[in-house]
């Protein structure tokens, strides 16, 4: 155990040390990446992490979320090969996806309280980290190579990306929120959270990373204020999705929001460029529906390396195939998260609402895209630890059992 600055213990065990260690090789900082050595720590810590999985062997599961992950990557893998590109860096994204949601599957099957905890610190280590590499580099901590723009890159790489970092975050302190009440994790040190990765979003303003933060932030806060908790379908959502993506990025009718977007987000019609790509990106599809062009040939054709636009880089990479396997994806991920009062359950269709809205202006082409689908996956292991934790709560004092209210009486209101 140690003691943080306002003297509150924080458990800090030796599980949670190797936890730690084994997932944040995943999670690669682009900056570091840069150097051949570090970048070489990454590979062999990953290849390391594989003896977890050898360790667990009889834990190892697949759900149907999982698989069609897999299946997404190795549709990936094909598109790129029949393209005749180089193989080497989808080769090593496919092993690395397969073995990432294999070993958080796990971690949520042995200990889904402590995979929660340890998430939870390297996000926020990453986030202040990224947030201070600002502070000290206002104008980029470095510039990439071979890049259309002129957006600054920090420690976590592209200035928007922190958004689905710190979203996440906020999602997994809201987790720990239901698991951990009595190992002192409050409400205060998620809100800390919150306000760093505000200010740094306002600080370089990026749009998508304040909608995706502020959305998650709004809707959680009203779920803890309202018993009856966010009641918009999924299903809805994401149909109303894909008719914008129909309409504003493959038929790109823009117009009516045109005061929107010039008076409000300060964004001229072209939304900084990202027309030109999707009129490019969709054109390349319509040449090669089937597989699409498979991966790197982003910067040769326009510039950048995806598309910014989850559904239309699908489309351009995979194809048909891989399109149709991650809406697959994504109409699985609704139909899981059917509407409950259960705090999960309502945690993650909060984060999913804000996701299908800002993948319509990012790709997120990285691992960290996939985590909480995994999560979506093995909810009912979720859904133990927050049982496990609320009888925890209940304590035994001459021989008969009280409930401790000051700790549990919210997680009870909302279970």
């Amino acid at each position: 155990m140690i003691k943080n600055t306002v003297g509150n213990r924080i458990r800090v065990d030796k599980k949670d040390i190797v936890w730690f260690f084994i997932l944040i090789c995943y999670f690669e900082s682009p900056y570091l990446s840069r150097f051949t050595v570090m970048d070489t720590v990454y590979t062999v810590a990953k290849v390391l992490s594989f003896g977890f999985v050898v360790v667990h062997l009889r834990d190892i599961y697949f759900n149907s979320i999982m698989a069609l992950i897999i299946l997404i990557e190795l549709s990936l893998w094909v598109s790129t090969f029949i393209a005749g590109s180089s193989m080497i860096s989808v080769t090593i994204q496919f092993v690395s996806v397969t073995s990432f949601i294999i070993i958080i599957s796990i971690m949520l099957k042995k200990d889904a309280a402590r995979c929660i905890r340890v998430l939870y610190r390297i996000m926020a280590l990453l986030i202040y980290i990224n947030v201070i590499s600002m502070l000290l580099f206002p104008d980029g901590l470095y510039t990439a190579t071979g890049v259309v723009g002129t957006k600054k890159y920090y420690f976590l790489g592209h200035q928007n990306s922190l958004g689905l970092y710190a979203t996440i975050a906020i999602v997994l302190g809201e987790f720990r929120l239901q698991t951990e009440k009595k190992e002192k994790f409050r409400l205060r040190n998620l809100v800390i959270l919150e306000v760093i990765s505000l200010f740094y979003i306002i600080r370089v303003w990026s749009v998508i990373s304040f909608i995706s933060v502020a959305g998650i932030i709004a809707i959680t806060f009203y779920n803890r204020m309202s018993k009856k908790g966010w009641r918009i379908s999924l299903v809805w959502s994401l149909c109303m999705n894909i008719v914008i993506f129909v309409l504003f990025v493959i038929m790109q009718n823009l117009q009516i929001f045109s005061t929107f977007l010039q008076k409000f987000l300060n964004r001229e019609m072209t939304l900084s460029g990202r027309t030109q790509v999707w009129a490019i990106a969709f054109s390349s599809f319509l040449q090669n529906p089937i597989w699409g062009v498979g991966q790197g040939k982003g910067y040769e054709m326009f510039g950048f390396a995806t598309t910014h636009n989850r559904y239309l880089n699908t489309m351009f990479t995979g194809g048909l195939v891989g399109f149709i396997l991650f809406n697959a994806l994504l109409i699985l991920t609704c139909r899981k998260l059917k509407f409950s009062k259960e705090t999960m359950t309502q945690i993650l269709i909060a984060y999913f609402t804000v996701l299908f809205v800002i993948i319509q202006g990012e790709t997120f082409d990285d691992i960290l895209f996939f985590l909480l689908f995994i999560f979506v996956g093995s909810i009912q292991y979720l859904r133990q630890a927050t049982i496990r934790e609320i009888n925890r709560c209940s304590v035994r004092t001459n021989d008969l059992h009280i409930y401790n209210r000051s700790v549990c009486k919210w997680a009870h209101r909302k279970q």
